[in-house]
């Protein structure tokens, strides 16, 4: 059974406040370092895995 099509009434957009944005984050940056020696992403800096994977095959160890 196909469901049938449904019109958008609305879309409503808005900004996060401070409190919003640090109640939802996951990981604290504590270093401007981007990758260790081996080319592996330093955990607590900028291109921490937790924030999100940009290398195919790699899997988010928050969400996987």
């Amino acid at each position: 059974m196909v469901d049938p099509i449904k019109r958008i009434s609305a879309i409503k957009l808005s900004v996060l406040s401070p409190d919003e944005i640090r109640k939802m984050s996951k990981v604290q940056i504590i270093t401007a370092e981007t990758y260790d020696d081996d080319g592996l992403p330093i955990q607590g800096g900028v291109m921490d895995p937790r924030l999100g994977v940009i290398e195919p095959g790699q899997k988010c160890p928050v969400c996987g």
